[in-house]
């Protein structure tokens, strides 16, 4: 009598177990493609030069010019764009201090490079110093 009540418990067991399998998703394999957009300048906009700063920028030779920007906090590392563009032509030089600005809150720098674009006599230079406080902007010809 045993062996009867067994049988039908055995069988019943394995009809739900495999019933209770049928309902779960699957996981269905996906391959995920990322890719790296390619590397973008850094948007910078201009902003009004505070009233205790000071900005000057001059040409130091005829592929080179003189920066200098004060009034900065003694911790500061600003960053220096110069861009100019032409019909089919463009041209960005970026610096990034290395050192902290000091006491004095005077930064000054030397940007080599600045020339004129291909066939062209003379080029229009947008040069910004982003600092703690905004983004200081002038332009300069070269030559």
């Amino acid at each position: 009598m045993q062996r009867l009540f067994y049988g039908p418990l055995i069988l019943g067991m394995i009809i739900l177990g495999a019933c209770s399998g049928a309902g779960r998703a699957r996981p269905i394999p996906v391959t995920l493609v990322v890719e790296t957009p390619p590397p973008s300048p850094t948007p910078a906009q201009c902003t009004e030069l505070p009233r205790d700063m000071e900005f000057s920028v001059k040409k130091a030779g005829n592929t080179a010019v003189s920066i200098r920007l004060s009034g900065l906090h003694a911790d500061e590392k600003p960053i220096v764009i110069l861009e100019t563009g032409s019909e089919g032509h463009f041209r960005r030089i970026e610096e990034l201090a290395t050192s902290p600005i000091g006491d004095s809150g005077v930064f000054e720098t030397v940007v080599e490079g600045v020339r004129p674009l291909e066939d062209a006599e003379r080029s229009i230079w947008k040069v910004k110093v982003i600092h703690a406080r905004g983004v200081a902007c002038a332009t300069i010809a070269v030559p």
